[in-house]
């Protein structure tokens, strides 16, 4: 007689045997053979066996993972993922019928709960509190890691799948906003976040102090939170939609009051960079392990000329619009860098990146490049316009990475965890800091209203200033002593190089 787990290896082969034959997928199911189910299913997606992908679901009750909806998103065929979709959302709900039926009603209330919606970004924390509270799920009902806080929209592909999504039942967009209506007092310079307990940012805890007040646009927006690869594009037209469903673009996250148009800052620079990169590795010959040498202008023009030619045939009305309200938008942050003047607007989580894509005086010409091809996009206004609006953003950006100094910003403190100090040493790091730089940040001050002034009395279009006069100008001002530069950084924790 064969051991348990030989039997149960014997049973899934027999499984995948018949994965195209969904007869004899159903008569093994009702046998009680022990089918792996989840993989199974995955199986199923993959090579486009629908009447298998509908036995798996309704025999085999499967949990749902965000494996099955990526391998669906990728589907020719639109009904497997509206299949998976739709048995998500089943359980989902079943999920959130199980907390309201045995949880306290004062713990329902603080899981925010939504109202004839499936459960999305909250389905982990109400998971970990029905196992805290020793209430039995059904395996059918369990999550995988990759549901850790994150919206069912970051394993769509495209707007076709997050509309499935959205008639699936995922339509509780801002489920994640809890304490919203903090006000602008409770953000003083050097009191972010204080009023949080030590043990609030113990290990693996961390991830979730960070994303309460996410909503799902800023999930969307949010590079890190993919558990797949997913375009620019495409993240585009999912916010779009998003949008166009109810989502709000403006709402402010509670511990920085960053919106949705902030956090896409640094992917829209850092996702036109790698295109570059991929450029410049093209014109080279260079494989992917081979490091870049030092590009010169002419060479970083044509590799962003590409990019931007290619980037200008998928922008449409939607993106368009969502472009316009991000350099537009003046929503300022809470951050305290001296990056920026009062606040971090969305643009300049764009240009703050985009300054840094390659070595000086390149990365300059990759910048003038960049506003040009925007200046290009007639949703964003008259190009003197758009120049003048964004032109105190790029020259201060400028003007900081030019002078070295160190970056203080509100989202440089999640990374400082890795290190585990406490958030009062922090911020305490962070004054310091800003104390030992005070005279170059005066300067910044300075040479922001200086270069301004010229560049208004010049009169020259804003990418034509940055190459022909404020590059040449600003090599004139002294670089900071390296051993000076050195000194400060031995202050505390250095978060951005």
């Amino acid at each position: 007689m064969g051991t348990f787990g030989e039997a149960h290896a014997d049973d899934t082969y027999l499984g995948e045997l018949c994965i195209g034959w969904p007869r004899g997928l159903h008569l093994l199911l009702k046998a009680g053979y022990r089918l792996d189910t989840q993989e199974l299913l995955v199986y199923a997606l993959h090579f486009g066996y629908l009447e298998s992908v509908v036995v798996l679901l309704n025999d085999g009750n499967p949990a749902i993972h965000g494996t099955h909806l990526w391998v669906a998103s990728r589907s020719s065929n639109t009904e497997a993922f509206e299949l998976v979709a739709r048995a998500l959302a089943e359980r989902r709900r079943k999920l959130q019928k199980l907390a309201e039926r045995h949880l306290p009603p004062s713990i329902c209330e603080s899981l925010g709960l939504p109202i004839n919606c499936a459960l999305d970004s909250r389905a982990t924390l109400v998971f970990s509190t029905l196992q805290d509270h020793g209430i039995p799920i059904d395996p059918s009902l369990f999550l995988d890691q990759l549901w850790d806080g994150d919206t069912v929209y970051n394993v769509s592909y495209d707007r076709r799948s997050a509309e499935i999504l959205f008639n699936a039942g995922f339509q509780d967009f801002e489920e994640g906003e809890i304490g919203m209506e903090q006000t602008q007092e409770d953000f003083e310079e050097g009191e972010i976040g204080m009023e949080q307990n030590e043990e609030d940012f113990e290990e693996g805890e961390i991830g979730m102090q960070q994303n309460q007040g996410m909503s799902t646009l800023m999930r969307v927006a949010d590079p890190d939170s993919y558990p797949f690869y997913t375009s620019l594009h495409n993240t585009l037209k999912v916010m779009g939609f998003l949008i166009s469903k109810g989502a709000n673009p403006h709402r402010q996250r509670v511990e920085d009051r960053q919106t949705a148009s902030h956090i896409l800052g640094s992917w829209l620079s850092h996702s036109l960079r790698e295109s570059v990169v991929f450029e410049l590795r093209n014109m080279n010959s260079l494989t992917v392990y081979q490091p870049i040498a030092r590009a010169n202008s002419s060479q970083v023009r044509a590799a962003v000329f590409e990019v931007f030619r290619t980037l200008r045939s998928e922008i449409d009305r939607e993106t368009g619009d969502i472009l316009k309200d991000f350099f537009l938008s003046y929503h300022c942050d809470s951050c305290s860098c001296a990056c920026s003047e009062n606040g971090c607007f969305p643009s300049t989580m764009f240009f703050r990146e985009l300054i840094t894509w390659t070595d000086s005086p390149p990365n300059i010409q990759a910048l003038a490049e960049t506003i040009r091809f925007l200046s290009e996009q007639r949703r964003v206004g008259s190009v003197e316009a758009f120049h003048d609006t964004i032109a105190p953003t790029v020259l201060r950006v400028c003007i900081f990475e030019h002078l070295e100094l160190t970056h203080t910003c509100c989202k440089e403190i999640p990374h400082a965890f890795f290190g585990k100090p406490k958030l009062a040493d922090i911020m305490e790091d962070f004054l310091h800091i800003r104390d030992e730089q005070r005279y170059l940040i005066e300067e910044v001050d300075n040479l922001t209203d200086f270069f301004l002034s010229k560049y208004r009395e010049i009169g020259l279009g804003l990418p034509e200033f940055l190459l022909e006069y404020w590059s040449i100008e600003i090599q004139k001002v002294p670089a900071p002593d390296p051993q000076e530069v050195e000194a400060i950084k031995r202050v505390g924790v250095i978060l951005d190089e």
